[in-house]
């Protein structure tokens, strides 16, 4: 997926991880994890 938006995979995967990482302390377990932050296979 990553390779669709950026031509440099690897800086644009860290900037996701850093992104989520940033966002972990809202993460509510009730609702549902937003689809786009699943990666597939």
């Amino acid at each position: 997926m990553a390779a669709s938006y950026c031509h440099d995979r690897d800086e644009l995967a860290q900037e996701i991880a850093t992104h989520l990482w940033r966002a972990f302390p809202g993460y509510d377990p009730g609702r549902r994890f937003p689809p786009g932050c699943i990666a597939s296979p």
